[in-house]
């Protein structure tokens, strides 16, 4: 059976449908992130691959918020963990997935070692995300010491930058025949993103509709204005992401 990468820009909504089908009975993974203010109700990200994500962007000088370069570094050992990951996977659990937003990079890696994969994105306004993003580490910079705190707090620019490069490098990534997208603000079909998985990869249990908390995706401080400079590409990206199939 093959696997589902499940991947988006940071504050998409990834976690909420990794949710969905965890409770369809789509392994996630044995050794998973936790939950957070942020997230709480969960990540659904195995750890296992967070961190070799992580060393991989470590290895290449790059921040989970920087542009993707046009070529990654990836050294064996690394390509040797994608490889056990996947192995571990495919022979123990019929229906998995791995979820990540991080895989906007690193989706053409796996498919390497599994062509098999399917990769669904999942889509929310650009604004939202960045609105998102800078408020959650404008919430955390008071009381955690992190790099990223610092620099969405005194940067507004830097959400916009990651999200024009970072999906547009994803749909330059992906195979659109292997593909699906769900439109986070669609809630009906978020509510019903197992059954649609399972309908058309045949993937996880199908189960009926899930009920989806009411605050995600809720009312945000409005985002800053999109660097003009950066408008352009923002309004690309989003045609090109509305041309691939919906789930």
């Amino acid at each position: 059976m093959t696997g589902l990468l499940i991947t988006g820009f940071h504050r998409s909504g990834t976690s909420a449908v990794a949710g969905q089908l965890a409770a369809a009975g789509v392994h996630l993974g044995d050794r998973l992130l936790g939950v957070d203010v942020g997230n709480p109700h969960g990540h659904h990200e195995d750890l296992d691959v967070v961190e070799l994500h992580d060393e991989l962007l470590a290895i290449n000088g790059l921040e989970w918020w920087s542009a993707p370069p046009r070529e990654l570094w990836v050294p064996d050992h690394c390509w040797q963990r994608i490889t056990d990951i996947v192995r571990r996977r495919r022979t123990r659990h019929t229906d998995w997935a791995i979820k990540d937003p991080r895989l906007s990079f690193f989706v053409p890696l796996w498919r390497h070692v599994d062509p098999t994969l399917r990769v669904l994105v999942v889509d929310r306004r650009v604004d939202d995300c960045v609105a998102s993003l800078i408020e959650r580490h404008r919430t955390r910079a008071a009381s955690e010491d992190d790099p990223a705190h610092d620099a969405f707090a005194t940067d507004p620019t830097l959400p916009w930058i990651a999200w024009a490069t970072q999906v547009s490098h994803l749909v330059d990534s992906i195979d659109p025949a292997r593909t699906r997208r769900l439109r986070f603000e669609d809630r009906d079909r978020v509510a019903t993103a197992a059954q649609r998985v399972h309908d058309h990869w045949r993937i996880g249990a199908p189960i009926p509709a899930q009920s989806l908390d009411p605050s995600l995706g809720g009312p945000r401080e409005t985002a800053p204005p999109a660097p003009p400079e950066l408008r352009h590409a923002i309004d690309a990206t989003t045609e090109r992401l509305e041309e691939l199939k919906a789930l």
